[in-house]
């Protein structure tokens, strides 16, 4: 019985994950994010040329998604992926839309 209950802890957390990437605008950032390291919510909205309150919106649906982490240097706030295995979910996420 216990075993259930942990796959549905995990089930549950799985599901935070993809709706948390369930937006085009937020696997652009995910992908961004991937390709530097770390980005702060100013480069991200330039970058992708959106107002700041999107980006934050986005980003805050990310983070409490667990996708991703923030560290702070001074008065800025960088966005970092939450562990290497989301690298492998990207690479998951390109191969299943080229088709």
């Amino acid at each position: 019985m216990k075993a259930k209950i942990d796959r549905k802890i995990n089930l549950d957390k799985a599901a935070e994950i993809m709706k948390a990437l369930g937006h085009p605008i937020r696997i652009q950032m995910v992908e961004l994010i991937s390709q530097k390291g770390k980005f702060c919510v100013s480069d991200i909205y330039k970058t992708l040329k959106m107002e700041q309150s999107t980006a934050s919106h986005h980003l805050g649906i990310l983070r409490k998604g667990g996708v991703l982490k923030t560290e702070r240097k001074g008065k800025q706030i960088y966005y970092l992926l939450n562990g290497d295995n989301y690298y492998r979910l990207l690479d998951c996420i390109q191969a299943c839309s080229c088709k």
